[in-house]
């Protein structure tokens, strides 16, 4: 899990600070989903909650594998698995 110049301490910390904040998103998105206004007058920022959590949750796991470049491979969201794979791409160019 360690980078070029960074710590696997720091790197963990990172993790858990990320994986912190995507369960907050969660629990504020589903909180406010409970109220059927809520629901019925914000379902585009709702969904935009989620996916700030699952993206979070993401990068958190990316962090803390032990080889990065592979769990790159299990990110769930398209867009963020294709944006962060041509990175990779690019960084071994």
């Amino acid at each position: 899990m360690s980078a070029p110049g960074h710590s696997t301490a720091l790197l963990a910390e990172i993790s858990q600070i990320l994986k912190d904040m995507a369960e907050s998103s969660e629990d504020l998105g589903a909180d406010l989903s409970a109220n059927p206004q809520v629901l019925d007058n914000h379902m585009v920022q709702l969904q935009r909650i989620d996916l700030f959590a699952q993206t979070l949750s993401h990068l958190a796991n990316i962090l803390a594998a032990e080889h990065p470049d592979l769990a790159v491979g299990e990110v769930r969201l398209d867009q963020l698995r294709h944006q962060l794979a041509a990175a990779n791409v690019a960084a071994a160019a």
